[in-house]
This record gives C-alpha cells, sequence and structure tokens, in this order.
C-alpha cells in the first residue's frame, strides 16, 4: 500500500520442507526432505527483540513452509496475536494451497501476516503432478479466495518450463496467474 517497509527482517522459524517438488533444491543441504522447527517462545522473543530494539515491524519468514503444520505455526500466531504490537506486524509467509485451513485464516491475520506466498506453480495438473505437486485447479481458486477474504494479500509463485510443460500449457499458466486477481505474481524459468 506504499508505506514505509523499512525496517525489515528476515527470520525464519524452521529448516526444510518434508516435501519433495521434483523442481526444488530446498532440500538438497540436508539429503532429502526433512523438516527442523524453532520453540515458539523463542520465535516470540525474537520478533519482540527486533520490534523493541530496532524497531522493525515487517517481517519475512523465510521458511519454506510456515503455514504447514498447525502444531508449529498455530501456537506462534496465538501468541503474536497477543502482543500488544500485534497491529504494527506485517509478516510475509510461505504456505502451499493444500496446507491452508480456512479455520486458520483469521488467526493467521491478527498475528499480523498480511502476506501469504503460494506455489501454485502451473495451471496444468498434469504439469504439477510430474513435479510432485498434485493440487486440485479448484482448490486453488478457492484458496486463493479464501486467504483474500481474511484480509491477507497472495502472492502467486508460477514456474514456467517444467518437465511436460508446453507453449499451451504455459499460456493456460499465465491465464490461471491473471485470473486469480492476485495481489503480485512471481514467475520463474524451470
Amino acid at each position: 500500500d506504499g508505506s514505509p517497509r523499512s525496517p525489515y527482517a528476515a527470520i525464519y522459524t524452521s529448516l526444510g520442507c518434508p516435501y519433495a517438488c521434483s523442481f526444488c533444491c530446498i532440500n538438497a543441504p540436508f539429503g532429502g526432505p526433512g523438516y527442523r522447527r524453532r520453540s515458539v517462545d523463542a520465535v516470540l522473543d525474537e520478533i519482540a527483540w527486533l520490534y523493541h530494539t530496532y524497531n522493525v515491524s515487517t517481517f519475512k519468514i523465510v521458511d519454506e513452509m510456515f503455514v504447514l503444520n498447525p502444531k508449529h505455526y498455530v501456537p506462534i500466531c496465538e501468541g503474536l496475536a497477543k502482543l500488544p504490537f500485534a497491529d504494527d506486524l506485517n509478516i510475509w509467509a510461505y504456505a502451499r494451497v493444500d496446507t491452508i485451513k480456512p479455520d486458520t485464516l483469521a488467526l493467521l491475520r491478527r498475528a499480523g501476516i498480511r502476506w501469504l506466498a503460494l506455489g501454485i506453480e502451473s495451471a496444468s495438473a498434469h504439469v504439477r503432478d510430474g513435479a510432485k505437486k498434485t493440487l486440485d485447479d479448484s482448490d486453488i481458486q478457492r484458496t486463493v479466495a479464501a486467504i483474500q477474504n481474511a484480509g491477507i494479500n497472495v502472492l502467486g509463485n508460477f514456474i514456467f518450463g517444467l518437465p511436460d510443460d508446453t507453449h499451451e500449457t504455459m499460456v493456460a499458466t499465465l491465464d490461471l496467474a491473471e485470473s486469480l486477481d492476485l495481489d503480485f505474481a512471481n514467475f520463474y524459468s524451470a
């Protein structure tokens, strides 16, 4: 919205990812899919320290998948929502279409999460399946709408040139990106 985003901090609440999407190199340093989490208290303490010490209110949660395990992200969001400066927070985090739980979206927003980045990748179910990223087309549209209805902006990530991608499937991906009325989009080549 044009408001200042600095000072800014990037933090981790977890490392790795339990998924094995064929195009992704996140798990390369770990030798395979894996996922380690920081404690809720450590995350909340770090955010409070950055806010009070450096006046940071804009955060990027760098986790490959913050919205993944409700046992991890829900307590963090509950703690953030209770902070006296929760309304000042402007947090960006990553999720998958299939990890979004509609009943947690209001909590995410109260916790200061104003942006969720989704890996949509392709409009083609065949291309997504080949990349080991199985999603249902209607789930994509329904999830984007639910996130936006909760007052959270959606950033869509798309990849062109995945195995089995054709000119037609890439055009369909661009058409999908335009039809979703996203708040922002990133386009990558494989």
